[in-house]
């Protein structure tokens, strides 16, 4: 369950990630109340087998049967506000009928791994980020340069707005960029934005590679320093917050806990 919303003394509306209806709302009558026996599965981040009936345009809860109920993102706040940030992107992308099914399947590893502490908990929200992106379109080019098409080398910058990795040689003839023309219009110089470049390591890099790659169980499956996990972090937000062109309150609440 994506989220949920207190309605009268004892009922909910919950945002569900169904397998099969992509994010629907659920009508739970009487769940808050303590002799319902749904009120266990019910619960916001669980992982629950829903019996539903549809009446009119609504859903309506009739029982449930708790799976997983990720215990451990309720037993401290960062990881409690990191499972909600990830939930309101799952929210965002999981609306195209074909991808329904490896959205549901990231979001479960993901909880897994933030609920049992798989990995640092910077490294599990980058890797998120950036497989989602990949999974939704947006799977930037890492293999070669995106300008020249040549060989990359050690001196390797990120382009977040084209989605790719630029060589050193590019880099160089790049390295003046400041702005980027959006359109040919005459007032294109209003809708100047500035380039949002980043030089990364090779390790970094390498971390990109398998995040775009790697089976879904295995996605938290590597390590990186401190400094290159910094970067890799700030990359991976940048990158899909980006590409979706908007941003989340969730996303603020978790910062304003870590930071």
């Amino acid at each position: 369950m994506l989220r949920e919303v207190a309605v009268g003394e004892k009922d909910k509306l919950l945002t569900v990630l169904t397998h099969d209806l992509g994010v629907i709302t659920v009508s739970a009558k009487g769940i808050r109340s303590v002799k319902n026996p749904n009120i266990s599965s019910a619960q916001l981040f669980c992982y629950s087998n829903f019996v539903l009936y549809k009446k009119g345009d609504f859903y309506w809860l009739r029982e449930s049967d708790l799976i997983e109920n990720f215990y451990g993102l309720r037993s401290d706040i960062e990881k409690y506000a990191l499972a909600a940030y990830i939930c309101s992107i799952a929210e965002d992308f999981a609306c195209v009928d074909e991808d329904i099914p490896i959205v549901e399947r990231l979001v479960l590893n993901t909880l897994y791994a933030i609920s049992n502490e798989l990995a640092d908990r910077k490294l599990i929200k980058a890797a998120f980020e950036m497989r989602v992106a990949s999974v939704f379109g947006f799977m930037p080019d890492l293999f070669e340069c995106s300008s020249c098409m040549g060989e990359l080398n050690s001196k390797t910058v990120f382009d977040v707005m084209n989605g790719g990795v630029i060589c050193e040689k590019c880099r160089q003839r790049f390295a003046a960029d400041v702005y980027l023309i959006r359109d040919d219009s005459p007032d294109s110089y209003e809708s100047l934005e500035p380039v949002i470049r980043f030089d990364i390591t090779p390790d970094v890099l390498s971390a990109l590679k398998y995040v775009v790659t790697a089976k879904g169980e295995r996605l938290f499956s590597f390590k990186l320093e401190k400094e290159s996990l910094e970067i890799f972090s700030e990359v991976c937000e940048k990158y899909l917050l980006h590409h979706l062109g908007r941003g989340f309150s969730t996303l603020d609440f978790y910062k304003s806990m870590t930071e």
